[in-house]
């Protein structure tokens, strides 16, 4: 079994693109429906744990798959499998990034895909904030949010853990015990070591806390690495996104593009280690949080006021890395089209990454 999971995820890993949702309609129709692995009903438990813990949620959901059928070694053996393809791809094209004679190759090539890289960005904004903006108290958080971010520059996973205990606090449901440490205490850590270990801290910092998947980690990047640690420009960021929505596995990967950048190949390494490590953790750990986590009401809504600073972060964000991804009027309509195809005909990113690709390869071709 150890061996077929490994086979089944490394392929999933190099073929994965689209991003979580991609990944984990794959997994369904491949764990469920074709090998018969998982029930629907174990499947739907594990989806409902991954999503409300912290962490990249498809890398989860495979960690679980690994779990439930192989024990601790079989979630290790699901969870890197998925995970090293995207992260040499990765690394490779990190490499080229930064030791070309001639980026604007490169920067040819991502022409197009920043700004559907933008369009997916804002599109998750709204998948993400349709189900969390419930009533005022959403709305009067996530105005005092963007007024936080914008104006007194906080550190963004400690405004995650300060916009969850002020949910908690306006629905007068204060009960401070329930809440589970690990969401606080990893806010607060600081690192003050050499480079490839502030990169690691860093990084295993946001893999504790980050809600939202891939798409509130591009908010949390634009505060941790451009905003806070100056480890990367905002077009180097955007490029690094761009990277990491078109390759293949987890988006989290694009942490091994800003390890690489600050710390060459042991951060590279490092990043990619500290941002996944945790959901590792959380996994074998399942059967502890899962009880607290379902049946608590305060975490429950603890975790939409952490739901509601993601939005922020993530709106902030795309309104930041908006003037490096649109350059010119060409830019422009392609973010409009990329936000209708997406938005309003549900078009798999996968196309619209292709085609961008394509619009890139064009470029190329005809300078």
């Amino acid at each position: 079994m150890l061996f077929q999971l490994a086979s089944y995820f490394l392929r999933l890993g190099i073929l994965g693109f689209g991003g979580p949702p991609a990944h984990i309609a794959l997994m369904r129709r491949d764990l469920v429906e074709r090998r018969k692995w998982m029930t629907p009903s174990q499947f739907n438990d594990d989806l409902a744990t991954a999503n409300l813990l912290p962490g990249p949620t498809s890398t989860e959901m495979a960690i679980y798959a690994g779990y439930r059928l192989g024990g601790v070694t079989g979630a290790i053996v699901a969870g890197v499998c998925f995970i090293l393809p995207a992260f040499f791809i990765v690394l490779v094209l990190s490499i080229w990034y930064v030791s070309s004679p001639n980026l604007s190759v490169l920067a040819r090539l991502l022409y197009a895909i920043k700004p559907v890289a933008l369009a997916l960005i804002v599109s998750g904004t709204f998948q993400i904030g349709r189900p969390v903006m419930k009533g005022w108290r959403e709305w009067l958080l996530l105005g005092v949010s963007l007024v936080a971010l914008l104006a007194l520059a906080i550190d963004v996973l400690l405004l995650f853990v300060v916009m969850g205990l002020a949910l908690v606090f306006l629905t007068k449901r204060i009960l401070a015990a329930e809440l589970p440490a690990g969401l606080v205490l990893p806010a607060l850590a600081t690192a003050d070591a050499a480079t490839a270990i502030q990169v690691f801290l860093t990084f295993l910092k946001i893999g504790f806390v980050i809600y939202g998947g891939g798409f509130a980690l591009v908010g949390i990047l634009q505060q941790e690495v451009v905003r806070g640690t100056g480890w990367l420009t905002g077009q180097q960021l955007l490029d690094g996104i761009a990277i990491g929505q078109s390759t293949p596995g987890p988006v989290f990967t694009t942490a091994t593009f800003v390890g690489y950048l600050a710390a060459g190949l042991p951060g590279a390494i490092l990043a990619t280690v500290g941002i996944f490590a945790p959901a590792f953790g959380f996994v074998v750990l399942e059967k502890r949080l899962f009880s607290q986590l379902k049946s608590s009401e305060v975490v429950q809504i603890f975790l939409r006021g952490v739901n509601v600073a993601v939005v922020a972060t993530i709106a902030v964000s795309a309104a930041q890395l908006a003037r490096t991804a649109l350059i010119d009027p060409w830019t422009l309509a392609i973010l409009a089209l990329a936000l209708v195809a997406l938005m309003r005909f549900k078009l798999d990113p996968l196309w619209l990454i292709g085609g961008a690709l394509v619009i890139g390869i064009i470029r190329l071709l005809g300078s």
